[in-house]
């Protein structure tokens, strides 16, 4: 059966050992992490480096209480920036190494659950590959078999996935090393627990994999000693549980020891953990086989070998196997002292797994990570939201004053154009105005002065006259603020209408198709006094009750309908050209319109006027 041990050798070595330690006494540790902390937080050591500082020590910590308190910061950096993205599956794998040295299966498992959830998001299937290996280990030396196989199955897919790429030569050397790994701790466990079918399976897949390895072995360097030791270790629980033959058995352990001893890739600090795992397979099938003396030999070997992480079950096997050594040679008192001092080692193991399982660990850590997960989502809330109430003042802030601003120099520009257009109102005024007053002037003295004026000396009379009329409308536009418009126009003879009706008791509809369009001075005074002499023609002229009119403002030009219910015109009066009906046909033409007048005398009358806005 695979130890738990190669779990922290292969994680830690694989992924943790990143060069020497800056500190290795507690106490230098303590104060180095505090210095790098400070440095950080002060942002006098930037996140990379702080991250790798880390990384570069953590290898001697994972026996530290406080060891999740260390990782505060670490684990703040690579979650805080998507830059450190893959450090997140280092940090859930530290988590899961330091609950694996402190007996913890629950949260062991958790956190390597965490980091093979995270791999897979980012689509890393090498980090996929350990944690799962992980978690298959940890349900092996803690005889949850049902467990392991779910976790087999689950990642069967995967495993087979991989298979095919390292023969197709498409695999890396750290994937087949999981791989490997997985295939042959399964193949081991099938054997010893009688499920032929499955470890036939799996021992194929594995073999599979071997001959793609083998095919090209330079390929798989430096993983290729590790690769050929899972495949060995397999080689040698199928020759032990299901072939039962000692000498493949002999063969396969021999071989197990050849290439942890000879491997130049492994590293020293490694190898040691590799041939305990093997001494402790071999001493277990040479005590059931009955060779006392090859079980002496590799407890003798073990008992030297100084593994500090995992001391304590190192030495509780030893004296479990001694005691059996011992009993089977008659030396009974020997076999007691050391049954006692087993017992003593494996009651502090045990106190700690039973602990673990009663208090139900793995899911006390879910849950303290999702409420840790929570409180700083909370924390990260807070911040936005206040960051967003600052940011709407600011914004409100900005707004207000440019709103005001904006009023300012609108006001400002406003003046300056209000002052511009009075200095032209008085220039008009002042300078041409009586100008063209002495030019009309003179042109009727000139005209006095002749006895048969000429016609060209009356139209040029008549122009003047049109030209001092439009001067003055143009002086009276630049000096006022009102803005004259066709609405402005119906508001006015809407409530001369209204006054009428109040006074005469006339009733009245006027209709207004309510577009806006400006209107300069002179428009706007001829059709308003146009309108307003229609209105008093209406009240000269006897039996009359209702009087209608319509204002329509059209694309070009501006339509004036008037009718009232009285007589309308005697024809006499229309051929005279009555002096209201006169004064509207002149206003008419100075507008440059046209007027046409419908006399139905004595059933009434319709006037309607056309006036174009250029």
């Amino acid at each position: 059966m695979r130890s738990w041990l190669p779990v922290t050798l292969f994680l830690t070595a694989l992924l943790c050992l990143h060069g020497s330690a800056s500190a290795s006494d507690k106490d230098s540790l303590q104060i180095f992490f505090r210095r790098i902390l400070l440095q950080n937080q002060q942002q006098k050591l930037p996140d990379s480096s702080y991250i790798k500082k880390m990384d570069s020590t953590v290898f001697h910590c994972f026996d530290r209480t406080d060891f999740p308190q260390l990782l505060e910061q670490y684990r703040h950096i690579v979650f805080k920036d998507t830059a450190f993205r893959e450090r997140r599956i280092i940090y859930f794998q530290y988590r899961g190494i330091h609950s694996v040295n402190n007996n913890s299966t629950g949260q062991s498992i958790f956190w390597f659950g965490k980091m093979a959830e995270e791999a897979k998001a980012q689509h890393n299937t090498p980090r996929e590959l350990a944690a799962n290996r992980a978690i298959i280990t940890i349900f092996i030396d803690n005889e949850d078999y049902e467990k392991c196989y779910q976790r087999f199955d689950s990642i069967a897919p995967l495993l087979k996935a991989q298979a095919d790429s390292a023969i197709l030569g498409k695999s890396k050397g750290i994937m087949i090393e999981n791989v490997c790994g997985i295939l042959g701790a399964m193949t081991s466990l099938f054997y010893e627990r009688k499920k032929y079918t499955q470890a036939s399976e799996a021992e194929a897949l594995l073999h599979r994999v071997m001959e793609a390895v083998n095919s090209a072995p330079e390929k798989y360097e430096p993983f290729l000693s590790k690769i050929r030791i899972s495949a060995t270790e397999a080689a040698f629980a199928k020759a032990r549980y299901g072939q039962k033959d000692s000498r493949l058995a002999d063969s396969a352990f021999n071989k197990t020891l050849y290439w942890i001893r000879s491997s130049i890739t492994m590293s020293k600090a490694m190898k040691p953990f590799f041939e305990y795992d093997a001494y402790k397979s071999a001493i277990e099938y040479f005590m059931e086989a009955g060779r006392t003396d090859s079980a002496s030999k590799y407890l003798a070997l073990l008992d030297q070998m100084d593994l500090p992480i995992i001391r304590a079950r190192k030495q509780q096997f030893y004296h479990e196997q001694m005691a059996l050594l011992l009993r089977s040679k008659g030396k009974l008192a020997e076999a007691y002292a050391h049954n006692r001092l087993a017992l003593s080692l494996k009651d502090s193991v045990l106190k700690a797994t039973l602990t673990d399982r009663d208090n139900n660990v793995y899911a006390q850590t879910q849950m303290e990570y999702s409420r840790a997960l929570l409180n700083e989502a909370e924390d990260a809330r807070d911040k936005a939201e206040q960051k967003n109430i600052y940011l709407i003042l600011l914004i409100i802030s900005k707004l207000v004053l440019f709103t005001v601003l904006f009023f300012w120099l609108r006001q400002r520009q406003r003046n300056k154009f209000l002052n511009a257009k009075l200095r032209m109102a008085r220039n008009i005024h002042d300078e041409i105005g009586p100008q063209l007053l002495y030019i009309k002037l003179l042109a009727r003295k000139e005209k006095e002065s002749v006895a048969a004026a000429s016609p060209h000396l009356v139209q040029m009379e008549g122009a003047i006259g049109t030209v001092m009329e439009t001067v003055r409308g143009l002086s009276h536009d630049l000096k006022s603020d009102l803005e004259l418009s066709t609405t402005q126009l119906y508001e006015d003879v809407r409530g001369l209408l209204e006054k009428t009706q109040a006074l005469t008791g006339i009733s009245y509809q006027f209709y207004f198709n309510k577009k806006d369009k400006p209107l300069n001075y002179f428009q706007y005074q001829h059709l308003r006094n146009i309108l307003s002499e229609l209105v008093n023609n209406t009240l000269k002229h006897a039996e009359w009750s209702r009087i209608d009119a319509m204002l329509q403002v059209l694309s070009r030009r501006i339509r004036i309908v008037y009718t009232d219910n009285g007589q309308g015109f005697e024809p006499a009066y229309e051929q005279k050209n009555g002096i209201g009906l006169a004064n509207i046909r002149e206003r008419v033409d100075k507008l440059r319109g046209e007027l046409s007048l419908r006399n139905n005398y004595p059933e009434g009358y319709t006037i309607e006027i056309n006036i174009p806005f250029s």
